[in-house]
């Protein structure tokens, strides 16, 4: 989940400085057409905050089956900056 999350955040830092903009809807981000920054994140993962929104960190919802639904926060740079494990 972490490592999903780290790419979604990498991917929502480039979109905010590409597009000059401080929040993106997930369906941006990922999809299959070539204008989404992400394809897919790994099965069983899902992100449950929509928008993200910068500022100055975000924070998001990521959830599994298996570990269950975490906060995860990531500064400016796209750095984790919660880690509840």
């Amino acid at each position: 989940m972490i490592n999903d999350a780290r790419i979604v955040s990498n991917a929502a830092q480039q979109y905010f400085m590409d597009k000059g903009v401080t929040n993106v809807g997930l369906s941006i981000l990922i999809g299959s057409a070539s204008s989404n920054y992400v394809r897919s994140y790994s099965k069983g993962n899902t992100i449950t905050v929509d928008p993200l929104v910068c500022d100055p960190t975000f924070t998001f919802g990521v959830s599994n089956a298996l570990v269950g639904t975490s906060a995860l926060t990531f500064d400016i740079e796209g750095h984790l900056v919660s880690d509840p494990y």
